[in-house]
């Protein structure tokens, strides 16, 4: 990765994406899914088949992970899990297991 932003992006999740809920604020990849947050919900799309799930709690989806972390709003992060989240507008918060 040269580290560099495309040529126009950032742009608005919903643009691209159409079936993900307008409040989406954050999507990550990782195991070639593409997962999108919604407050404290999750929308995770295969693209493979190129189908959504149903809208679940993020607790639901990573049950394992006991810590909550807050990330705040226009930033990245990175975790040992070699995935990125990216923030866009609003504060969430996102659970990361202890290592």
């Amino acid at each position: 990765s040269s580290g560099k932003v495309e040529v126009g992006y950032p742009r608005k999740i919903i643009t691209t994406w159409h079936y993900v809920p307008p409040e989406a604020s954050a999507a990550f990849t990782f195991n070639d899914d593409l997962y999108f947050f919604a407050g404290t919900d999750v929308l995770k799309f295969h693209s493979i088949n190129m189908s959504a799930t149903e809208r679940q709690p993020s607790s639901q989806i990573w049950r394992h992970c006991p810590t909550a972390m807050r990330i705040s709003s226009q930033s990245a992060s990175y975790f040992p899990f070699h995935f990125t989240y990216l923030l866009q507008t609003v504060t969430l918060a996102l659970f990361a297991a202890v290592i």
